[in-house]
């Protein structure tokens, strides 16, 4: 591996690096906007990474003609940091927008009404997609530079994806743990912006000492390849999986901006080091075929696995004294957690990338409707894990449909590009882990959803009811005479039963009873939220 190789593969983490930055900060500045809903922050997301897809299948088109791509690539970098400098002030015209609008209506919108989903989505895209079309086109460019031989397509590209996902990390946890808090949002961007003005620098630099490409067209495979529909698939089903473990080890670490960026970096860890892997494996064609497949039926197998002992997290969380309060405990569960079926999730890019690309020629067209089509799969399973499977099937129904997509996928792709007996020995493994995942089929993760968030170790009582909506986990638990209502793991309220004494409650009742003593003549009260209905009982019925 040459030295220039290297130095661009550290510009490349440093773009990812800010690119988390950004994404972190500017989640949190659009909150102010849209709110913190389930989706506000799906319209967030979804804009955010339409923006990578679209730029990277941009960028396929024109990567071939560019004669150097690594200073093209630097400039990319200082567009994208003067456009985040920008964002800002586009976030504020938004909100006007937003008040005006919110002004003109008779009522506020419905939370989940097509308008409030249109404006959401319709808003994220047009402050984001500027800044994260550049982000996407940015792998395409570097493709186009470091491959230079056949046998360079899949190894070179998956190195870049890794370090970049690598990066990412840094930035999610930098962003985090240190920058926002001890910062703020605004200088947070700043911290990014310089970030790529360095990279735009240090590729300047790079590309003085790089040979011109030579501005011939590109070969790309005509028409539409079924590689495209498996990674957009796979795309799908590893936020489907990423959705589903969110929700879960939120029981755990708590909902904070630090434990969402913790389980994102455990998250991105895994498919990190499932790609800097397979990357060695990619040279051909006909491995990249069988890794692929290989690659979806672990995913299936470590997917399976994992949830099935996701009820010992509780003992371990309380071994490790890992709770909301003490996340570094938690992060190192959180990982081991992950890590085996995110290690298989990102072997797949490399292996997709291989099968895409016709030749040395190809790289940077295959590299960019691969990444583009990986997204778009992204967005769908994200916007499907939240809005509709898990309210629908609950967490191991979802688990169910990700690993049969999963083991699809291995059969696809080794009827399409495994040849020889090979193809036989992957479609019957599939056929027979189909078959053992309909016979043991796990249950709900009880222990893990009767956990305390903000405590650590498994929660006392017995789940009597359990609901998993859009946006929360909803428990009913039994607790001595008594029921607990808690909210993703946080306990909201107690149901008092018949038989307590109810001087045990008496704090709750008067509580309650302070503003009717304050204006003794008062005929209406608005409760809002019923909880466990102590409120509500408090209150004189005349």
């Amino acid at each position: 591996m040459d030295l220039r190789f290297l130095l661009l593969q550290l510009c490349f983490f440093v773009s990812g690096f800010a690119a988390l930055l950004y994404e972190t900060a500017w989640t949190r500045e659009l909150a102010f906007v849209f709110g913190t809903s389930e989706l506000a922050v799906t319209a967030v997301l979804a804009a955010y990474m339409a923006g990578l897809a679209l730029g990277a299948a941009l960028a396929g088109r024109w990567a071939h003609r560019i004669r150097r791509p690594v200073f093209a690539y630097g400039v990319i970098e200082l567009g994208i940091g003067l456009g985040a400098l920008a964002v800002p002030f586009a976030i504020r015209g938004l909100m006007g927008i937003y008040v005006n609008w919110l002004g003109g209506l008779d009522a506020p919108p419905e939370s989940v009404g097509l308008a409030t989903a249109l404006f959401h989505l319709g808003g994220a895209f047009l402050v984001l997609v500027p800044c994260t079309a550049l982000m996407g086109a940015t792998l395409p460019l570097l493709a186009r530079h470091a491959v230079q031989t056949n046998d360079q397509v899949g190894p070179r590209i998956g190195y870049l994806y890794s370090v970049n996902t690598a990066g990412a990390i840094c930035g999610a946890v930098t962003a985090a743990f240190f920058l926002l808090p001890e910062f703020g949002l605004r200088q947070t961007i700043y911290f990014g912006a310089l970030a790529n003005a360095l990279v735009f620098a240090a590729a300047a630099l790079l590309s003085r000492y790089a040979p011109a490409a030579q501005g011939k067209p590109a070969r790309r495979s005509s028409g539409f390849s079924p590689v495209l529909l498996l990674i957009s698939v796979s795309g799908a089903v590893s936020f489907i999986y990423e959705v589903l473990w969110v929700r879960m080890l939120g029981f755990v670490l708590g909902g904070s901006t630090a434990a969402f960026a913790t389980m994102l970096a455990s998250f991105l860890i895994g498919i990190s080091l499932g790609s800097a892997v397979a990357s060695r494996f990619a040279r051909d064609a006909e491995r990249a075929g069988f890794g692929f497949a290989v690659a979806q039926l672990a995913t299936a197998l470590m997917a399976w696995m994992t949830f099935s002992l996701a009820d010992w997290l509780p003992s371990l969380a309380a071994l490790l004294n890992a709770s909301s309060s003490n996340l570094l405990p938690g992060a190192v569960l959180s990982i081991f957690t992950l890590l085996p079926v995110t290690v298989c999730i990102g072997a797949s890019f490399p292996f997709a990338v291989r099968l895409m690309a016709v030749d040395v020629d190809d790289a940077a067209s295959a590299s960019a409707r691969v990444y583009a089509w990986n997204t778009l799969g992204s967005i769908v399973g994200s916007v499907a894990a939240g809005f509709w499977l898990l309210p629908a099937f609950g967490f191991e129904g979802t688990l169910l449909v990700g690993t049969t997509i999963n083991l699809l996928l291995a059969v696809g792709a080794a009827l399409l590009f495994v040849s020889g007996s090979r193809t036989k020995v992957l479609t019957g493994l599939a056929g027979l882990t189909m078959v053992a995942l309909m016979i043991v089929r796990p249950g709900p993760p009880y222990s893990l959803l009767g956990m305390a968030a903000l405590s650590g170790g498994e929660g006392s009582g017995n789940i009597d009811f359990l609901g998993v909506g859009r946006s929360a986990t909803v428990t009913l638990k039994k607790v001595g005479y008594s029921h607990q209502i808690s909210t993703n793991g946080l306990p909201e309220s107690m149901i008092q039963s018949l038989s307590n004494p109810p001087d045990l409650y008496q704090e709750a009742r008067w509580l309650a009873l302070l503003p009717l003593l304050a204006r003794p003549e008062t005929e209406r009260v608005l409760i809002i939220g019923l909880g466990g209905g102590r409120t509500l009982s408090a209150v004189p019925p005349s």
